[in-house]
C-alpha cells in the first residue's frame, strides 16, 4: 500500500505590503503617519510637541509641511519651515493645487527657487495659469518665461517643452485673454508656441472662442499647423 505524499508545511501569511520596505519599519511609518496628521489638523501645539521631542529629519518635516500646505494652514507651513523642513518638488506643487499666494510667498522667504523645475523641465508657474492674481505675483517675484533655442531645425517637442511655448499654449487652452497677454507682455515667446491649436483642442468652453478670436487678432495664424518648420 503506497503511502501518500507529505503535505508540504503551510507557508506563512506574508506581511502586509506597507511593511515590505525595510528602510522603513512600521514603527517609523506609524510616526510618519501621526505627524502628517497632526500637521492637517491645524492645532500648531500639537505639531510642535513631535517635532520638538527629539531631532527630526528634513524628510520627516517635509512630509508633514506637505501635508499642511494642502490644508492651506501657514501657520504650521512657517513653523515647520522655520525648523527646517526641505522644499522638495512636491511642497510647491501642493501649493499650486492650493492655489495659495501667502504659502508661495513663506516658500520664496525661505529659499525656493521659483524657476526650479517640478515635472521634467516645467515650473510651477505651467500649473497655475488659471489663476491670474498667481501669475501676476510669480512674474513679479522672478518666475522666467524662457527664450526658445534659436535654431532653424527647432523641433515641435524641443518647441513644446520651452517655458514660453508651455505657458502659452496651456493658457491658450484653460485660462483667460487677460493671462494669455501678461504672458506676452513678460517676453513669451510667441513664433514657437501653437496656442490656436491648443485651445481648439481644448473643448469649447465659454471661453475658447473669444480665445481663438483673440489669437487671430494677435497675429497667430490660423492656417498653420503645428509642426515648427
Amino acid at each position: 500500500m503506497s503511502v501518500p505524499p507529505a503535505m508540504p508545511p503551510a507557508r506563512a501569511p506574508l506581511p502586509d505590503s506597507k511593511y515590505l520596505r525595510p528602510s522603513i519599519p512600521p514603527w517609523t511609518m506609524e510616526l510618519h503617519r501621526q505627524f502628517e496628521q497632526a500637521c492637517r489638523s491645524g492645532v500648531l501645539a500639537n505639531v510642535a510637541k513631535l517635532v520638538d521631542t527629539r531631532p527630526r529629519s528634513p524628510e520627516y518635516l517635509t512630509q508633514g509641511l506637505c501635508a499642511a500646505v494642502f490644508e492651506n494652514n501657514t501657520q504650521i507651513v512657517e513653523f515647520l519651515l522655520n525648523k527646517g523642513a526641505a522644499i522638495d518638488r512636491t511642497v510647491p506643487m501642493a501649493a499650486a493645487q492650493v492655489k495659495s499666494l501667502p504659502i508661495f510667498q513663506l516658500l520664496l522667504e525661505h529659499g525656493w527657487d521659483i524657476n526650479a523645475p517640478v515635472m521634467g523641465d516645467g515650473t510651477v508657474l505651467t500649473n497655475i495659469l488659471d489663476d491670474e492674481q498667481l501669475v501676476k505675483w510669480f512674474l513679479e517675484h522672478g518666475a522666467q518665461l524662457d527664450p526658445a533655442p534659436q535654431s532653424s531645425d527647432l523641433s515641435f517637442r524641443n518647441a513644446f517643452t520651452t517655458t514660453s511655448s508651455a505657458c502659452l499654449n496651456m493658457a491658450a487652452s484653460t485660462s483667460s485673454i487677460a493671462v494669455f497677454d501678461l504672458l506676452l507682455k513678460h517676453a513669451a515667446m510667441k513664433a514657437n508656441s501653437t496656442p490656436l491649436h491648443s485651445a481648439a483642442g481644448s473643448g469649447m468652453d465659454d471661453e475658447r472662442i473669444p480665445m481663438m478670436a483673440h489669437l487671430i487678432e494677435v497675429g497667430y495664424d490660423v492656417n498653420a499647423t503645428d509642426e515648427q518648420p
